[in-house]
C-alpha cells in the first residue's frame, strides 16, 4: 500500500485533488489505465472517493511527460469535490492495485510543520 499526500486546492471549476508520478507507477496505475469514481459523500466533509480500475472505466489516467519519460497523471476536479473537501483541506491517497481511496487526513490536518 502507498500513500500520496496533497492538498485540495481551490479553482474556477471547483476543487482539484492531483495525483501524479512514481507513486501512481509502483502502486500499478500507468498512463491509459481506465478507472471508474465512486463518491460517498458522507456528511460534515467527512466523505470520500473510490477511483477502482477497470478497462470499461469512464475515466483515464493521464500520460504526462518528464523530460521524455512517461509520468501518469491523476486529476479530480469537479464541482462535487466541493460537498467532500473543503479547499486548502489536507488529503490522503491510499494507493493499491486496482483502487485508490481519497479521502481527508485528520490527523496531518493537525501538524505544524
Amino acid at each position: 500500500m502507498i500513500i500520496i499526500n496533497t492538498v485540495a486546492k481551490e479553482t474556477k471549476r471547483g476543487v482539484r485533488v492531483w495525483m501524479e508520478g512514481g507513486k501512481l507507477t509502483q502502486a500499478g496505475w500507468n498512463c491509459g489505465d481506465r478507472f471508474n469514481i465512486e463518491f460517498d459523500t458522507g456528511n460534515n466533509y467527512n466523505g470520500r472517493i473510490r477511483l477502482t480500475k477497470t478497462p470499461q472505466g469512464k475515466h483515464k489516467v493521464t500520460n504526462g511527460s518528464r523530460n521524455g519519460t512517461p509520468r501518469p497523471i491523476i486529476d479530480l476536479h469537479s464541482k462535487r469535490l466541493e460537498k467532500l473537501f473543503k479547499a486548502c483541506t489536507a488529503i490522503k491517497c491510499t494507493l493499491a492495485n486496482n483502487l485508490i481511496i481519497v479521502k481527508q487526513d485528520f490527523l496531518y490536518e493537525g501538524r505544524k510543520d
